[in-house]
C-alpha cells in the first residue's frame, strides 16, 4: 500500500514538472512575440547616446534584426512561429507524457498549476492558457453527455427486450439500469488521458490552434478592398501574414504606426516594403493627424475580454480612439484561443509596466529625479464600443457578438473552479 502511495506521489512530481517546464517555455514564447526579447535588445543596454537620439538607434537596430541572416543557415527572426502552434506543440507533448494518467487528475493538477499566477511572467499569457483548458474541460464534458446520450438509448433497448421478453420483473429491469450507470461512471472515471487525446474534438482543437493565423489570414481581402488606406500600429506576425495576403489580390496602401518606444513599427514597415507593399512609417504623434485619410484601422488584440473589449498596446488605444472621432471602423485580429471569459474589473495584466528607464534614460534626467515621474504602461484596455469587428479564425463578427462566441467556446458555467 505504501508502495503504491509512494509511486502516485512521484508520477504527481514528474508531471508537476514537465507541466512546468512546458508552461514557462510558453510564458517565454508569448513575451518573445510581443516584442519584449526585441525590446530589450535594443533598449535595455547602458545609455550612452543623448536621448534625442534614441529613435535613430531603434531603426538602426531594426534594420539590423530585419535582415536575413547569411550563409549561416540559421532562420532570421522574422519567421516567428506562431503562440498557436507552440501552444498545440506543448500540449501534444504534455498529454502524449501523461498518456497513462486518469483524466480527471490530469486536469485537476493542469488547473492548480494555471491558478499559480507567480509561474507567468506575463498574465496575459495565463489567460490564453486558462482559455484552451477550459475548452479541453468542455470537450470532456460532451464527452460524457455523448456518453450518457447512447447510454440512455441502450437503456431503453434492454427495457423493450426485458418487457416483451418477461424473463423479470420491474425491480430487476431498474437494477438493470442501476448497474449499468455504474458502469458507465466508473468507465468515465477511469477514462485515461491517451483515450481522450485521440478523440476527433481533441485533435480538432490542437489543428485549430496551429492553423489559426492562416485561416485568419484568408479573409483579408473581404476586409481590404483595391485603393484602400489601412492603418496599424507596431509589429505583429498576425497583421503582418494579414496585410501580405490581402495584397496579393489588392493593392492598397499601409500606414504604420512606430508604436515608441519599442519602435517595433519599424519591423513591420520595412518587411512590408520589402514584399512590395506600399507602406509609409509614422510616429505615434501623428496618428491623428493622418486618420482623416485612413478607411480602417487594424489592431492584434493580445486579449479579449467577456463584454468584447480589448487588451492591447497603449498605442493602438490611441489610434482607437482616433478612429472614433473620424468614424473610421477598428478591425481586430484574434484567434479564438485569445477570447476570454474575464471582465476588466478582475484583471491586473493592464497595470504592467515596462522599464521607465527604456522611455527616458535616467542619465538625461539625474538632476530632477526626484521630481519627474515615467509611466511606461505595457498595456491599454480598447473598449468594445470602439470595435467593428473581430476577425477570427472561424469567421468575422460583430463586437456584439462576444457573449455569443463565449458561449460556443465554452458552453454554460462549465469552469469546475477556473476563472
Amino acid at each position: 500500500m505504501a508502495s503504491s502511495s509512494a509511486e502516485a506521489d512521484s508520477e504527481d512530481q514528474r508531471f508537476e514538472e514537465i507541466a512546468l517546464k512546458l508552461l514557462k517555455s510558453l510564458d517565454e514564447a508569448y513575451e518573445s512575440l510581443y516584442g519584449a526579447e526585441f525590446f530589450t535588445s535594443v533598449f535595455l543596454k547602458p545609455v550612452t547616446y543623448p536621448t534625442s537620439n534614441c529613435r535613430a538607434s531603434a531603426r538602426r537596430a531594426v534594420a539590423e534584426e530585419t535582415q536575413p541572416k547569411n550563409e549561416s543557415g540559421k532562420k532570421s527572426k522574422t519567421n516567428t512561429v506562431p503562440f498557436g502552434n507552440q501552444l498545440a506543440s506543448a500540449l501534444r507533448v504534455l498529454l502524449q507524457y501523461c498518456a497513462t494518467r486518469s483524466l480527471e487528475a490530469f486536469l485537476r493538477d493542469l488547473t492548480k498549476l494555471l491558478n499559480d499566477q507567480k509561474l507567468f511572467s506575463n498574465i496575459l499569457c495565463q489567460y490564453v492558457l486558462e482559455n484552451v483548458l477550459k475548452r479541453l474541460l468542455l470537450l470532456r464534458q460532451r464527452r460524457v453527455q455523448g456518453f450518457a446520450s447512447s447510454t440512455a438509448g441502450a437503456e431503453l433497448e434492454t427495457f423493450v427486450a426485458v418487457s416483451v421478453l418477461g424473463s423479470r420483473g420491474p425491480s430487476d429491469s431498474s437494477n438493470i439500469f442501476q448497474e449499468r450507470n455504474d458502469s458507465s461512471r466508473r468507465l468515465l472515471e477511469s477514462c485515461t488521458v491517451e483515450e481522450f487525446r485521440q478523440e476527433e474534438t481533441v485533435v480538432e482543437l490542437l489543428n485549430e490552434l496551429e492553423s489559426a493565423d492562416s485561416q485568419i489570414a484568408q479573409q483579408s481581402s473581404e476586409h481590404i478592398h483595391s485603393e484602400e488606406v489601412v492603418l496599424t500600429c507596431g509589429y505583429s506576425p498576425l497583421i503582418m501574414h494579414f496585410l501580405l495576403e490581402a495584397g496579393k489580390k489588392r493593392r492598397f496602401k499601409v500606414f504604420v504606426s512606430e508604436a515608441a518606444p519599442e519602435c517595433s513599427g519599424h519591423r513591420l514597415a520595412s518587411e512590408l516594403a520589402g514584399r512590395g507593399i506600399d507602406t509609409t512609417l509614422i510616429t505615434d504623434a501623428a496618428v491623428y493627424a493622418i486618420m482623416a485619410r485612413v478607411h480602417k484601422l487594424i489592431i492584434r488584440a493580445e486579449v479579449v475580454l467577456a463584454e468584447g473589449s480589448v487588451i492591447t498596446r497603449p498605442t493602438c488605444r490611441l489610434a482607437a480612439d482616433a478612429a472614433r472621432a473620424h468614424a473610421v471602423p477598428v478591425l481586430v485580429l484574434t484567434e479564438l484561443h485569445r477570447i476570454s471569459e474575464r471582465f476588466p474589473h478582475d484583471i491586473s495584466a493592464i497595470e504592467k509596466s515596462f522599464v521607465p528607464s527604456t522611455l527616458l534614460p535616467y542619465e538625461s534626467i539625474s538632476p530632477f529625479q526626484s521630481r519627474v515621474g515615467v509611466s511606461n504602461p505595457r498595456y491599454a484596455i480598447v473598449p468594445s464600443s470602439q470595435v467593428s469587428i473581430f476577425v477570427t479564425d472561424i469567421g468575422s463578427f460583430s463586437s456584439n457578438f462576444a457573449y455569443y462566441l463565449l458561449r460556443e467556446l465554452y458552453g454554460a458555467r462549465n469552469h469546475d473552479g477556473l476563472g
